[in-house]
């Protein structure tokens, strides 16, 4: 019973959330559609001032800040989260619709990205001190990623996507490294988001045959499990598996054997070794919880 009335309380949170930003996107459609330039500015600053408002008032009536952490007001904070999340995303597209461009051989970049970007991480990260919530540290991480990923366009030289790829690893080691800090309270969301940034931005050069990407990904396969040993995390473990049946294909395959029986063989010889190692964290895993069985 207790449990059915948290989650009728979470769905209600972010049911009241959406209506409240709804109702917000509503009123100001007609306006938005009708407005040019500095008056669509305007709009959205009004929408991240209206909607910050809500959400310290929610905070204020529901006593203060520290009623927040309470277990059985996961709801509430669910509320605020959703409010100044949307907040962040107004503060954001108002930052991009003024701020300077910027230019790199991958094309123009929207104006103010970079900005607005940078605008969203710290506007996101600010609601999510006051209210966690999943949706928080995700918006985050979207701001994170993407200002990350405009820097190294900028900053480094070399074709767009390994510039691209190399920011997006980055930003994915950052948010582990807060992870394993204990900076995020969803950690095992904050480890596979981490984890999967990596393995995408590993990716990204693959396309070009860029031998980084290559080794990008053998290594995150490496580096997972090493930190699944430390950690006993399944999220590092599933993400190494994957980087290391991407990595195979992608160097023995395409670089070394080109197909044929010398392929097979290495696609044997991986999946045998996926599947132990599998075995080995799951043994490790039962082991842990039933000491003096198999």
């Amino acid at each position: 019973m207790e449990a059915r009335s948290r989650l009728l309380a979470e769905i209600t949170g972010y049911a009241g959330a959406g209506v409240i930003v709804g109702a917000a996107a509503l009123l100001l459609a007609p306006a938005w559609s009708a407005a040019a330039g500095p008056a669509r500015v305007g709009l959205l600053v009004g929408a991240a001032v209206g909607l910050t408002l809500a959400g310290l008032v929610v905070v204020v009536l529901g006593g203060g800040l520290s009623s927040l952490g309470a277990p059985r007001r996961g709801g509430r904070r669910r509320l605020v989260s959703v409010l100044l999340t949307s907040a962040a995303g107004s503060w954001a597209g108002a930052v991009l619709a003024t701020g300077p461009g910027l230019a790199f051989d991958g094309g123009p970049a929207p104006p103010g990205a970079l900005a607005a970007a940078t605008v969203l991480a710290v506007g996101a990260g600010a609601g999510y001190l006051l209210a966690p919530s999943t949706l928080g540290q995700l918006t985050a991480l979207g701001g994170w990623a993407t200002a990350s990923a405009l820097v190294c366009q900028v900053a480094l030289a070399g074709p767009s996507s390994l510039r691209t790829g190399l920011g997006l690893v980055a930003a994915g080691a950052g948010w582990l490294a807060m992870a394993e800090a204990g900076g995020w309270r969803e950690r095992g969301v904050a480890r596979t988001a981490g984890a999967l940034l990596c393995l995408v931005g590993a990716q990204l050069p693959v396309p070009a045959r860029s031998q980084t990407g290559y080794a990008l990904t053998a290594l995150l396969c490496v580096l997972g499990l090493a930190l699944y040993l430390r950690t006993r995390a399944l999220e590092y473990l599933l993400v190494a598996a994957l980087a290391g049946t991407l990595a195979v294909p992608q160097t023995a395959l395409g670089s070394l054997t080109r197909g044929g029986a010398a392929a097979a063989a290495t696609l044997l010889v991986t999946g045998a070794g996926l599947v132990v190692a599998g075995l080995v964290g799951l043994r490790r895993r039962r082991r842990g919880a039933h000491p003096h069985r198999w």
